[in-house]
């Protein structure tokens, strides 16, 4: 699907609502946060009139932006080349999973690192919340070949995902497979695991803050950058587009990490170089110093 289309109108009946309801407020608007993929410089620029600054997340560089801040929290070859001319000169970059936006739990958590137990034979999956193309049951019947060592597998799934009914029978039926639906407990999940097969995205940089081993298989086009990326710098290994990627290829991936640690061990020091946690301050940090000589 064209993320052009996205909005659902044309953009100057979008800007214009915005602008309505912007300046029916009863205070003043110091920062507009922008997070679509529909939206491009001709919005941004008509409603900057009535807001004092703009932050802009995004990550496909396929557009032009008017803003003052933009945020892109990936990791991808050509970071710094892939906004040039698609932004206005002024506007400061935030680039990198330095800046990466996540909870805070992952942080904490992160202290207790030293003292976790590395156990490679329990696994995490999780494709998002949805997962419609299911790959979780393509992961599960990748490690249902696995007879040898036994496996420990966490199955993390929304409670959107349309699959739900039939990963529960299956989990039911080995009880090797835990189903968590909808968990507020991601962070702790990820610090007990010794490796999680999944998708790219937000997750790459939580599963790389808690130091955790992966398995990536893109299941969206915006992820493919970023899982080559980590797999060509050995902080994850990528398997490639979900439709590309079969079950055996996911069983032998997961050979490899159970048969070699020193690669899994390697993996975790890259991870936890890459991601330390504390992206949201360094972004605040940005924010309330914008404009200021000293920053």
């Amino acid at each position: 699907m064209n993320p052009a289309t996205w909005l659902g109108t044309d953009w100057q009946l979008d800007a214009q609502q915005t602008i309505d309801v912007i300046t029916q407020l009863p205070h003043s608007v110091d920062w507009l946060i922008v997070d679509h993929y529909a939206i491009d410089e001709k919005w941004e620029t008509k409603v900057s009139t009535v807001v004092n600054r703009i932050l802009v997340i995004d990550d496909l560089a396929n557009r032009k932006h008017h803003c003052n801040i933009l945020l892109d929290q990936n990791l991808i070859a050509d970071m710094k080349e892939r906004y040039v001319g698609k932004i206005n000169k002024d506007a400061k970059l935030l680039l990198g999973p330095d800046y990466a936006l996540l909870r805070s739990e992952f942080r904490l958590l992160r202290e207790k690192i030293p003292q976790k137990k590395f156990d490679p034979k329990r696994i995490l999956l999780f494709f998002g919340g949805s997962d419609p193309s299911n790959q979780t049951m393509k992961a599960l019947e990748a490690l249902m070949t696995i007879k040898d060592p036994p496996l420990l597998v966490d199955v993390v799934v929304g409670k959107g995902n349309p699959n739900i009914q039939t990963l529960q029978l299956l989990c039911a039926q080995h009880e090797c497979f835990r189903l968590h639906v909808q968990t507020s407990k991601m962070a702790e999940l990820l610090l007990n695991t010794g490796f999680v097969i999944g998708a790219g995205g937000t997750h790459t940089w939580e599963r790389c803050c808690l130091g955790v081993p992966s398995i990536i298989i893109a299941v969206a086009d915006n992820q493919i950058p970023t899982s080559t990326e980590v797999h060509n710098r050995g902080i994850a290994l990528y398997l490639g587009e979900a439709s590309d990627v079969s079950p055996h290829q996911i069983a032998e991936a997961v050979k490899i990490f159970l048969s070699n640690p020193e690669i899994m061990m390697n993996m975790v020091t890259k991870c936890l170089a890459t991601v330390d946690g504390c992206g949201v301050e360094r972004v605040i940090e940005a924010i309330v110093n914008y404009g200021l000589k000293s920053a």
